[in-house]
């Protein structure tokens, strides 16, 4: 239906599509403003996407609401659960990781990883192809820091370079591990690992 459009193969894990709202303009340069249903999960949109030069140079602005999106589902990562957040997305440009750029300012109300679910999450950067840099807020339960810094997959062995400050981390209860540790303090990290995982045994060293 959309000529020069092939999305990623998890696109048809989004399953049935129901949308009412507004859609004006053509299918390869449109603003659409409404709601979207899919078998994993709902977003309220308002968004504007030009593709005519395909999805390599692809850009795109706007806002998104995601209500109870499975992620795990959605990415084939079974440690991820559902996610509700407000986003707000400018200058992107591509749809594929070695073209995608694009400023980011969310709310992650909810996000499951690893059966934990974390709440009051907030987040601003520049997502540019296979990295973020930016700022990293959340103040729960078990985890209260704010980070600022890049994570960054373009290599093989992905790189974490940041600066956090840790009011609180109790790791056992995030699933993290199943030792009783908790953390604070500045701290101040350069790692380099092919998992985040890494992160919660560098800290218990």
């Amino acid at each position: 239906m959309i000529p020069q459009f092939r999305p990623p193969d998890n696109f048809d894990k989004l399953g049935n599509l129901d949308f009412n709202g507004k859609f004006d303009g053509f299918f390869v340069d449109f603003v659409a403003d409404g709601n979207l249903k899919t078998d994993i999960g709902r977003a309220e949109m308002f968004m504007n996407l030009k593709l005519r030069e395909g999805k390599e140079k692809a850009r795109y602005s706007g806002d998104l609401y995601l209500h109870d999106f499975d992620l795990g589902a959605w990415s084939g990562n079974r440690e991820l659960g559902k996610v509700t957040l407000d986003t707000h997305v400018k200058k992107g440009f591509g749809l594929t990781l070695h073209t995608v750029s694009a400023e980011l300012d969310g709310v992650v109300d909810s996000l499951v990883y690893k059966g934990y679910k974390y709440r009051n999450a907030n987040i601003k950067g520049q997502l540019k192809r296979n990295s973020f840099v930016g700022d990293f807020t959340i103040n729960d339960g078990n985890i209260d820091l704010v980070f600022g810094g890049e994570v960054n997959f373009t290599d093989s062995l992905p790189t974490f370079n940041f600066v956090a400050d840790v009011k609180k981390l109790d790791l056992r209860p995030l699933n993290l591990t199943s030792r009783d540790l908790q953390f604070y303090g500045k701290m101040d990290m350069k790692l380099r690992g092919k998992r985040l995982s890494l992160i919660s045994q560098a800290l218990h060293k």
